[in-house]
């Protein structure tokens, strides 16, 4: 009798200890909690077509490990304070934009130089991809986040409230809002540039307090600009990566399985992911632009294209005269960026 109950007290103590093993599991099976911020907002095919397919496709590939909170519209920082938000760790992930952080890339600012030849996402993803990858003096600049890819829009246009820019004299007295890196190019060629966040940006136009903006054609659809601005003038004036990041302790937290996923489906997963949707984007919103009575889209002259190239110069020169000081072959770099960009062209 004493022998079957000490195995029946044997057996219950098992029992318990499995259960509560079991409890630790269940507790340590908790999904990791992974924060991932941009300023689009939630309608906008960014968060629509890339960060929520993105994000959803990472939780069931994580077997249910991961778990992301999306944070649309910059609903935890300004977007010209993401970088910094991310390196502090106040997020974990941002698709940031790099024409909000004049002077913190300089060597990378050669992607972003006026008229570099883009002609489409692809073009201009593909090319700045390519750089972070073969030159090491860019990738130095990017250790303070661990990249998980860079994707761009394309190229910028010009779009206008009242007044059709035909010619670069056109512009003069326009205020016209662009990112803060790339001010300078636009008011070399008679425009007031403002820059402000995107957000504020439909505020400022039915308001009266800017006469237009420097964007893709995606933008006045995916920004409802639509019934603000009705003359669009083709400048592929310039281009900037937006860049997908993750502060560093967070990846290092992560285990080698949870790290092998985000690289496998960062890098070039993820830059063909941006490339398919903003392309899909910029084709949509200038197909609708060309065939609504209410918008004009105009072409400059060839005249006038060379003159626009012609006052950007020295905006290379200063550039090149950075990379002199820092003993970088600055040349070299900017005729690789050029070619990279020619042999990505659609």
């Amino acid at each position: 009798m004493r022998n079957k109950k000490s195995m029946l007290i044997a057996v219950m103590a098992m029992s318990l200890i499995a259960g509560l093993a079991l409890g630790v599991n269940v507790v340590q099976a908790k999904p990791i909690k992974i924060s991932f911020m941009h300023y689009f907002p939630a309608t906008h095919f960014v968060h629509t077509e890339i960060v929520e397919p993105w994000t959803k496709l990472m939780e069931k590939e994580s077997g249910g490990k991961l778990k992301f909170n999306l944070y649309p519209a910059a609903a935890l920082a300004k977007p010209p304070d993401f970088f910094d938000a991310v390196v502090a760790g106040s997020i974990d992930i941002v698709i940031g934009y790099s024409g909000y952080t004049p002077g913190r890339f300089p060597v990378g600012d050669v992607f972003g130089l006026p008229f570099m030849g883009y002609n489409s996402t692809r073009s201009a993803t593909k090319t700045f991809m390519e750089l972070w990858r073969d030159v090491p003096e860019i990738a130095k600049e990017w250790r303070a986040v661990k990249v998980l890819w860079f994707g761009s829009p394309p190229p910028a246009q010009l779009h206008t409230t009242k007044t059709p820019v035909r010619a670069l004299s056109d512009m003069k007295g326009l205020k016209i809002k662009i990112a803060g890196k790339p001010a300078p190019f636009l008011k070399v060629l008679g425009a007031t540039p403002i820059t402000m966040a995107s957000p504020e940006v439909y505020d400022a136009l039915s308001k009266g307090v800017i006469n237009g903006v420097s964007y893709p054609w995606e933008a006045i659809k995916g920004w409802n600009l639509g019934d603000l601005v009705f003359n669009h003038t083709w400048l592929n004036l310039y281009a900037e990566p937006f860049f997908v990041v993750m502060n560093w302790n967070r990846w290092k937290s992560l285990s080698p399985e949870m790290q092998k996923l985000f690289q496998k489906y960062g890098g070039e997963y993820g830059a063909e992911l941006w490339i398919k949707a903003w392309a899909k984007g910029n084709k949509g919103a200038l197909e609708w632009l060309e065939k609504d009575p209410k918008h004009t889209v105009i072409t400059l002259s060839r005249a006038e294209q060379e003159k626009a190239k012609d006052l950007e110069q020295p905006h290379y020169d200063k550039w090149l005269k950075n990379m002199e000081k820092k003993g970088i072959d600055g040349k070299a770099l900017l005729e690789k960026a050029r070619k990279t960009a020619q042999m990505y062209a659609d």
